[in-house]
């Protein structure tokens, strides 16, 4: 895709006008020399590599703790970085298996905001996967066992315990030690 940006991408008549518009909207870059889009604050890869090169504490977390704070960076996100979201629109606005799906959408869809909202979608739906922990079906089934044996065992601790008999839960957790 890099190589075809470069040439600058021409768009086929069956995509959405708003979107080829989007896409001109990303920075290209070129705009900031040696072919390099500018630092994103938004992109959490970034942000991880600059902990592993600044953060002692952060290299200290065990590979499944930074993982699940990518994750989270990842699931907070509102938008994909620049260019990664431009090299995906590029496809889906020029790839040829795009075209029925944009003549089916634009049956439903008005050329108005439609197509963003769609767009957005599909961003938070990589993002969305991006930030989705990667488990095996055993491993998913196993996590969430253990989530249930847990609050199993601390609603029989509850229970067990004469404050919670007298208190609501509310009460004990507002009170300050």
């Amino acid at each position: 895709m890099a190589e075809r940006e470069r040439k600058s991408l021409s768009f086929p008549d069956w995509a959405p006008k708003n979107l080829v518009e989007r896409y001109h909207h990303y920075p290209h870059p070129r705009e900031y020399g040696d072919d390099m889009y500018p630092p994103c604050p938004f992109d959490p890869d970034q942000h991880i590599d600059q902990l592993r090169k600044e953060s002692a504490k952060f290299n200290q977390m065990s590979k499944q703790q930074q993982d699940n704070y990518r994750t989270s960076l990842n699931r907070s996100e509102f938008g994909l970085p620049p260019e990664v979201g431009k090299e995906l629109l590029g496809t889906l606005l020029t790839d040829l298996r795009m075209a029925p799906v944009w003549s089916s959408l634009g049956k439903k869809i008005k050329e108005g905001a439609g197509f963003l909202y769609f767009w957005d979608q599909c961003q938070r739906s990589v993002l969305g996967w991006l930030g989705g922990q990667k488990r095996s079906s055993k491993e998913h089934e196993a996590h969430f066992l253990k989530i249930h044996h847990l609050a199993l065992e601390l609603s029989l601790a509850m229970n067990d315990t004469e404050e919670f008999q007298n208190f609501s839960a509310a009460e004990l957790t507002n009170r300050v030690p």
